[in-house]
């Protein structure tokens, strides 16, 4: 990987884990608000507190809620982008965008072998990246990973961040991938925890030295 390259930490909710993680090379930090998952977050001072501390972008990761509660709940923890991860349409992005048009949107693809890219096609005007994660029956991320061969098949759309499964092991594999043209950067999870919400930041930090990943100046 490169230093452009953007790596997202996801699913935060402990306020030491989040003031731990911002010390690292990562660029963003993910926080879910989705009651289904086990990494949703609820208001909390602390975890408020230690998000607005942090330099790092802030990224909410919606599934069902609505444009209006989207927006609300963006408002409230000062995000800086909005990652859809649910069956949201173009024209729900359509409303998102009309009532806050300055933060940038991330859609979620779920990938399999029958998925057809050019189906992010009419997405590409209203969002500034999207993300591809590992098909599955459930909202959430999988912890696996799909075929990123299939990524040969996009050429033209947004950029993308990697997600789905993405472990300690992954560094050599993803260093060929993150050669596409169109490849912004990955999203890192379960795969970095110790529990739900709690990552291994020894784990993070050993990771990303061997990707080369250093804090920008």
């Amino acid at each position: 990987m490169k230093q452009h390259h953007i790596v997202k930490v996801c699913g935060l909710r402990e306020p030491d884990n989040v003031r731990a993680i911002s010390q690292l090379p990562v660029d963003w930090l993910g926080v879910i608000f989705h009651p289904d998952s086990p990494r949703h977050v609820l208001p909390d001072e602390q975890l408020e507190s230690a998000l607005r501390e942090a330099a790092q972008l802030k990224v909410g990761v919606f599934v069902r809620q609505s444009p209006s509660e989207v927006a609300a709940t963006a408002q409230y923890w000062q995000l800086d982008m909005v990652q859809l991860h649910g069956d949201q349409s173009v024209s729900f992005c359509q409303a998102l965008k009309a009532l806050m048009p300055d933060l940038p949107l991330i859609k979620v693809f779920r990938i399999d072998a029958h998925f057809d890219f050019t189906s992010v096609l009419p997405f590409a005007p209203l969002c500034r990246y999207v993300l591809f994660d590992t098909r599955a029956t459930q909202m959430g991320g999988t912890g696996k990973r799909f075929d990123w061969s299939l990524l040969q098949h996009y050429r033209m759309g947004p950029p993308f961040i990697l997600s789905g499964g993405i472990g300690p092991e992954a560094v050599a594999t993803l260093a060929q991938v993150m050669d596409h043209p169109l490849a912004m950067g990955i999203d890192l999870n379960s795969r970095f925890e110790v529990a739900p919400a709690r990552k291994d930041v020894s784990l993070l930090d050993h990771f990303l030295q061997q990707l080369g990943k250093k804090q920008y100046a």
